[in-house]
């Protein structure tokens, strides 16, 4: 494909000139580069690549700003199950909707099978960049560890399991010119409850290096696989070494069995409580591992407050990105076509003169201002639908900002009275065994009184009467005695059970309102899919008549352009003229660069 220097208009084959304005063609290093995706995203230039697909910085020219379009690579995009993964990261991200996990605003597919998400346009790296460097200091990991702790409390409440977090895909973004502002990406693999599954029982998906035990036997997963991978993370942070090494198979089989050598041995000076959190989560067994994410929190707070002293205050200058691109110039299109048409008109006056020209000009000129005037209200069209779905996109994001934060605190209310319950169970066990002891013991004595109570009457003697009622009354003393312990036991047990009850009365009325707020949130998920999917249908086909549109007036203007070029006296000035409705200096000259090599 090759694109002009002038107007950048695209032309398949080898032509050497822009039919329309003269200008010179070079190829297009990248054919996704300049095209409108979705009728709303211009595509600008090419950020990164992975295994699955590209990431491009994309102009939101409805909004001028700025966003990155995720494509799914050709290859995967035909099949259905990855393309089903794919989107599943939209799906997830959006349920979810927490500041520390990156925005995906938009998602679809384009008439010609690129399928594709829009986010938000991060600044900053990825966090296994800064572990590149070596070992971090203990304040920075934990404050780092406690922003993705609060993401996952918010995913897994709303049963959103991750299942593949890493340090590349753990994102510090700089904020405000100051750096570690954490954003997790790439949910593709993430589970959702009451998901149909796209794999089948026993396979395995994640990273080796990353993965939880349990993961890694290709069992069902839940919140406690993330907090371990989250474990790796924080080892990997505080060592700038991951626990295991080995090839795929074998670092499978240490997670699985093999203990973690302690961070302590790399970094001897490590504080032996953030040892004592890291090795806690590296548990083989999960529950072993903390109960929750809120109870981690608590550990991850409790050991970042205590290395405050170490703290020194980062400060990341904002990297500019580069674009190889700049559309800020450039007239929309209906607005350059209405430029031309007049261009066109003004010309084929001066080349006729006042005689009448062509029939077929006269109709091209016709046809010409209908197609401007068609592409305009197109334009218009998709504007309104698209800030109509701004506007649907912003109230349910405040909602859901609204409703994720009640759930948030209900969710850690329900995480301590949950706490609450474990301690009151331990309890009553231990009392369960008192109860059962000191009952014990008070058989026994009372046996023993029965025993002396029954060798009353053998006894005789006055003297041996006596020694006996002297040991039966010690009998009865013990027996009272032991009756007392046997009461005590029992009425502590009793308040324990009444406490449990109780707590468990809090849990279940908790427990109850975050169902109801979940229930809210995935209503409104699920209206505002119904209502976005009609809108973007309706983009989507107002796009694709543009594309049609833009194609006519192609080859109408360079119809239009050739014949009037064919007037040497207008030839220049034709060109000029047209080439000052379409010039992008930056594109014309990254084109010219890509040329030149």
């Amino acid at each position: 494909m090759k694109g002009c220097t002038v107007c950048r208009a695209r032309y398949y084959g080898n032509p050497s000139r822009c039919p329309l304005d003269g200008g010179e063609l070079v190829e297009l290093p990248d054919p996704v580069v300049g095209r409108i995706i979705g009728g709303l995203y211009r595509v600008l230039n090419k950020l990164g690549e992975g295994g699955m697909g590209s990431v491009y910085r994309a102009r939101a020219e409805l909004r001028n700003t700025d966003v990155a379009l995720k494509f799914l690579a050709p290859e995967y995009a035909c099949d259905p199950t990855h393309k089903e993964r794919f989107l599943r990261e939209a799906r997830a991200v959006k349920k979810v909707d927490h500041e520390h996990i990156i925005d995906i605003m938009d998602f679809g597919e384009t008439e010609d099978g690129l399928v594709y998400l829009v986010m938000e346009l991060l600044t900053g790296e990825p966090l296994s960049h800064l572990i590149a460097h070596g070992p971090a200091p203990v304040y920075r990991t934990f404050a780092i560890v406690e922003q993705i702790c609060r993401a996952l409390i918010r995913a897994h409440e709303l049963e959103v399991i991750h299942r593949d977090l890493k340090a590349d895909n753990i994102f510090l973004e700089v904020r405000d010119g100051a750096p570690d502002f954490v954003k997790i990406l790439d949910f593709g693999l993430a589970h959702m409850a009451q998901e149909l599954r796209l794999t089948t029982s026993g396979a395995v998906f994640g990273t080796p290096e990353y993965m939880s035990p349990e993961q890694a036997r290709g069992r069902s997963v839940g919140p406690s696989s993330d907090l371990y991978s989250l474990g790796v993370i924080t080892y990997e942070l505080l060592t700038g070494r991951l626990p295991f090494e080995g090839i795929a198979a074998d670092l499978m089989v240490m997670h699985m069995r093999e203990p973690a050598p302690p961070p302590s041995r790399w970094v001897p000076e490590l504080p032996t409580e953030a040892e004592r959190v890291v090795m806690k989560l590296l548990s083989k067994e999960p529950g072993a591992r903390h109960r929750d994410a809120h109870h981690l929190l608590e550990d991850v707070v409790a050991v970042r407050e205590a290395a405050a002293a170490e703290a020194i205050p980062l400060v990341g200058p904002q990297k500019a990105l580069t674009r190889r691109i700049t559309l800020d110039d450039m007239p929309d299109p209906p607005t350059a076509w209405a430029l031309r048409a007049q261009i066109f008109r003004r010309m084929t006056e001066a080349a006729y003169g006042g005689r009448p020209e062509p029939a077929w000009v006269a109709e091209a000129h016709v046809e010409l201002g209908g197609l401007v005037e068609e592409a305009t209200n197109l334009n218009a069209e998709i504007a309104r639908i698209a800030a109509q779905i701004d506007g649907e996109q912003n109230r349910a994001k405040d909602v859901r900002n609204r409703l994720g934060f009640a759930l948030d605190q209900l969710s850690h209310d329900e995480s301590r009275v949950r706490r609450d319950i474990d301690d009151v169970l331990a309890r009553r066990d231990r009392l369960g065994s008192r109860v059962t002891d000191a009952a014990a013991d008070f058989e026994r004595a009372r046996r023993a009184v029965h025993l002396r109570e029954s060798a009353d009457s053998t006894v005789r003697p006055e003297s041996g009467k006596t020694a006996h009622q002297l040991d039966l009354a010690v009998a009865y003393e013990v027996a009272g005695r032991r009756a007392a312990t046997w009461r005590v036991a029992k009425q502590e047990l009793d308040e324990v059970e009444g406490q449990l009850a109780a707590r468990e009365r809090e849990r279940d009325d908790l427990q109850f309102q975050i169902a109801q707020i979940k229930g809210r949130l995935g209503g409104l998920n699920a209206e505002l899919e119904a209502g976005l999917e009609s809108s973007r249908a309706r983009v989507a086909e107002c796009a694709g008549l543009c594309d049609q549109n833009a194609e006519r007036l192609g080859e109408l203007g360079a119809r239009l352009s050739a014949h009037l070029a064919g007037f040497p006296d207008l030839r220049d000035e034709l060109f000029r003229a047209l080439a000052s409705t379409g010039t992008a200096p930056e594109a014309s000259e990254d084109l010219t660069r890509t040329r030149d090599g």
